[in-house]
């Protein structure tokens, strides 16, 4: 009966999941923006077809986010910025592209695009929870500590983004 008890309260730990939620968003993110960093000029094609302003930047900054997000996500340091920029991106990419293909997936609608930006709009609201190596967050205090000097001793709630992984 202890090992249920233990295993049991091991699925109530928030932190596990906001892990669990970090990897979901981290390694799509990761895989597209790579994608998009590799055949640069297969998405400036899709890119100039749907309408985007300066579709070569675009795809060259789509990329760069996703990847980078995604790995920042990932690593669990500067969640809540890196997860509002990818939200950002998924929803564009719904009004710009799968909003007109309707909701599934399988005719490349809004579905996938959808989840992927409300899970990175949770962990905007959430941060990275303690799951983050130590060093890296070591780094990210840093950060904060920087932000800290400039912005009267308090940057909670600040622009910059500290309190992130809290």
């Amino acid at each position: 009966m202890k090992n249920i008890s233990t295993i049991s309260a091991w699925f109530r730990n928030q932190n596990a999941g906001l892990l669990v939620l970090r990897l979901a968003v981290a390694i799509p993110f990761i895989v597209h923006g790579y994608a998009k960093l590799h055949a640069h000029g297969d998405f400036v094609t899709i890119f100039t077809q749907i309408g985007i302003v300066a579709p070569a930047f675009m795809a060259w900054f789509v990329g760069l986010v996703e990847f980078v997000g995604g790995i920042l996500v990932l690593l669990g340091i500067f969640v809540r910025t890196a997860s509002a920029l990818l939200a950002i991106v998924m929803i564009v990419a719904i009004a710009t592209y799968h909003g007109k293909l309707g909701y599934a997936i399988m005719g490349n609608g809004y579905e996938y695009a959808l989840t992927l930006a409300l899970a990175s709009l949770a962990l905007v609201f959430t941060g990275a929870g303690e799951y983050v190596p130590a060093r890296l967050a070591k780094l990210e205090a840093k950060c904060c500590a920087a932000c800290s000097k400039c912005c009267g001793g308090s940057c909670e709630g600040s622009a910059c983004g500290c309190e992130e992984t809290k």
